[in-house]
């Protein structure tokens, strides 16, 4: 559990950052950094769960929650 939530974090967070770079001066630019680190953290954790069913795992949907609040958490912290 621990683990998806370092990852979710990592992606999350370090998308907003380059969000946060690019959408720089624009309207809205904090809502857009929050959706991108958002998606970024929700598609690694769905991407995970599907490397996991390809590898003969079981999915398990609370791995792709964990990495999401995670990195919308931490999405949030950098644009404020």
């Amino acid at each position: 559990m621990y683990k998806r939530q370092v990852a979710g974090a990592l992606v999350g967070g370090s998308s907003s950052y380059l969000a946060s770079m690019y959408f720089k001066g624009t309207e809205n630019s904090l809502v857009k950094t929050i959706i991108v680190g958002s998606l970024a953290s929700l598609s690694s954790g769905l991407l995970k769960e599907v490397y996991d069913v390809r590898q003969g795992n079981k999915a398990d949907p609370m791995d792709v929650v964990y990495t999401t609040v995670s990195g919308v958490a931490l999405s949030m912290s950098f644009t404020f």
